[in-house]
C-alpha cells in the first residue's frame, strides 16, 4: 500500500536540493536580526528587559547573527521617534547605547509639544468667540472639539511636518556619531 505524504514532506523533497546564496543567507540573517531586535525593543519599552538585560540581548543577538552593523538598532530605534510619541525611553535607550548627547532631540521634541499646546490653546479661544458671536453660544462648559476643527488640523499638520524634518535631520546627525 502506497505512503500518504503530508504537504510539508512534499515540498521537502522537491526543495531538497535547493540552498541560499550567500547574499539570501546574509538578507535572512539580516531580517532575523530586526525581527528580534524588535521584539527586544517592545519588551523594552513594556518594562518586561531592565537596560542592562537589553545590552546583553542585542550583544548577543547581533553576534549571533553575524552582522556587524551597528546602525540596525540605531535605525529601528529612530522609526519610533517622532513628534506626538513617547519618545523618553527611546532616547534614553540611544543615550546608553551608544553614549550619544540627545539634548538636542529632546529640546526640539519638547519645543514641539509645547508649540502644540500653546496652538492649541488660542484656537479654542478663536473657536469660543466664533461661537458666542455666530450662535450666542458662552460659559465655562463650552469646550470646542479641535479634532474636528479643519483650521487647527491643517495648522498641527504644518508644524508638524516642520518639526519631522528637523527631527530627521537631527537623527540623522546621531546616527553618524553612532556608527563612527
Amino acid at each position: 500500500m502506497g505512503e500518504i505524504k503530508s504537504t510539508l514532506d512534499l515540498v521537502m523533497e522537491k526543495t531538497r536540493h535547493l540552498t541560499l546564496s550567500a547574499e539570501e543567507r546574509h538578507e535572512q540573517a539580516l531580517s532575523d536580526l530586526r525581527k528580534s531586535l524588535k521584539g527586544m525593543i517592545q519588551k523594552y519599552l513594556d518594562g518586561m528587559l531592565g537596560l542592562e538585560r537589553f545590552r546583553e540581548e542585542w550583544t548577543s543577538a547581533v553576534s549571533d547573527s553575524g552582522i556587524d552593523d551597528r546602525g540596525i538598532l540605531f535605525d529601528l530605534v529612530a522609526e519610533r521617534v517622532g513628534p506626538d510619541g513617547e519618545n523618553q525611553q527611546l532616547l534614553y535607550l540611544l543615550k546608553e547605547i551608544y553614549g550619544l548627547d540627545v539634548g538636542p532631540l529632546t529640546r526640539m521634541l519638547n519645543r514641539y509639544r509645547d508649540e502644540v499646546q500653546a496652538g492649541s490653546e488660542l484656537r479654542r479661544k478663536e473657536l469660543k468667540v466664533e461661537l458666542l458671536e455666530n450662535k450666542g453660544i458662552s460659559g465655562t462648559a463650552v469646550l470646542p472639539n479641535l479634532g474636528g476643527d479643519a483650521v487647527w488640523t491643517a495648522r498641527k499638520e504644518v508644524l508638524r511636518s516642520e518639526f519631522e524634518e528637523r527631527v530627521s535631520k537631527e537623527l540623522q546627525d546621531l546616527r553618524k556619531a553612532a556608527t563612527a
